[in-house]
């Protein structure tokens, strides 16, 4: 059941009571009865004192009861309200109901109806009001649960910058939250530091309050970096940045491959070389297309796709892919048989180096087990390196 717009069972029940006085009022059992008319002696008889006392006694009964109709009309609509799912509207009539007859149920359903509308810090302050005003309430308990909950939930902060486009780092992670400024993100109430990172800038950290349920906004200025400072340990002056891949959900990356390839047939490694692209997924998962043109006197081009794990340490990446696709050639180096179609299936290990943070230096071996679907299977490995941009 959807919370918003589901009506609590103990809204009901605490509103009960407030609903049977409003229902006797509107019946007259709870109605003054009419007072007699005097008789001209006992008015002869009475003080100008007790004339007033019975005025003012009447006018009391006459605007309480004016009250007791009022609050009932709005506690109604407010009911109404609240079922269709209009909680801010709700929320005014119950409001407006407890200013006509102060009574804690209509605090209650004050307070469900700021919580439908995600308006927690009004929804905080009704709540506690029904407490006070219901101090001996039989769900006392429940009441403080809900405020203790609303008090943990989390509260929209909206984190922009001048200019706009840094990524943003909260409580020292090293994985940013996903997209750049300007954006909304979600933090649990308390004290958190707030840190942005941008190419070209300096590293600007803040440290913000967040309040429970008041949604907030933190706008922090960068600086330009120097561009004659040196840049610590060999590395732009930002260290938490490794390379794009720790900063946005998706990147890609080239790389020139170039190596040594033989078959366990007893032949001689031939030259080997082509191209890879990867696409990134955070820091641990990758998917990639690859070329190699393999060099026994030109023997064989193989094409495949894969996906593997990425082990992030540090400046390193130790991944390891499964990969399958097609290879095309000649059986043997000699040339004499004809070129053919074989599948091949394979898998391979990989280090990268990013000595830069879009630039990497690998290193891969790779096994590729190759069949033109006879009871003939050949096994090919691969030895290489990789030059890899990532844009």
């Amino acid at each position: 059941m959807n919370e918003r717009r589901a009506q609590p069972l103990f809204a009901l029940i605490v509103a009960a009571p407030f609903c049977v006085l409003i229902a006797s009022s509107a019946s007259g059992q709870s109605r003054a009865r009419p007072r007699a008319v005097p008789s001209d002696a006992a008015v002869a008889d009475a003080s100008p004192a007790d004339v007033a006392a019975v005025a003012d006694a009447s006018a009391d009964a006459d605007d309480h009861e004016l009250r007791r109709e009022r609050a009932s009309a709005e506690f109604g609509l407010g009911m109404n309200d609240y079922r269709r799912g209009d909680f801010a509207s709700a929320a005014a009539h119950f409001q407006a109901a407890y200013e006509s007859l102060p009574d804690p149920a209509p605090l209650f359903n004050l307070a469900r109806s700021w919580e439908g509308a995600n308006e927690i810090t009004r929804a905080l302050e009704a709540y506690e009001r029904y407490l006070a005003s219901a101090p001996d309430a039989s769900d006392r308990g429940e009441v403080l649960a809900r405020i203790e909950l609303l008090r943990q939930r989390p509260v929209e902060v909206f984190v922009s910058s001048q200019p706009p486009g840094a990524f943003i780092f909260v409580d020292g992670s090293t994985e940013p939250i996903p997209g750049t400024t300007p954006l909304v993100t979600r933090l649990q109430p308390g004290r958190h530091t707030i840190a942005l990172v941008r190419e070209g800038f300096s590293r600007q950290e803040r440290a913000v309050e967040v309040r429970a349920g008041e949604r907030q906004t933190v706008a922090i200025p960068l600086t330009a970096d120097d561009p004659n400072s040196t840049p610590t340990n060999g590395r732009f002056q930002d260290p938490v940045i490794l390379d794009r891949r720790v900063a946005v959900p998706f990147a890609t990356r080239f790389a020139l491959l170039v190596g040594a390839s033989r078959t366990l047939e007893g032949q001689p490694f031939g030259f080997a070389f082509g191209g890879d692209f990867t696409l990134f997924y955070r820091r641990n998962f990758m998917a990639n297309a690859r070329l190699l043109r393999v060099e026994p006197d030109g023997a064989w081009t193989v094409g495949t796709v894969g996906a593997g794990y990425v082990f992030p340490i540090e400046d390193l990446d130790l991944a390891i892919a499964g990969h399958l696709g097609a290879a095309y050639g000649f059986r043997n180096p000699s040339m004499l048989t004809a070129r053919q179609f074989d599948a091949t299936i394979g898998i391979e290990g990989r280090v990268d180096w990013y000595f830069h943070r879009r630039l990497s230096l690998g290193v891969f071996v790779r096994g590729d087990l190759l069949t033109d679907f006879t009871p003939m299977l050949r096994f090919q490995s691969n030895l290489g390196v990789a030059l890899g941009l990532t844009p």
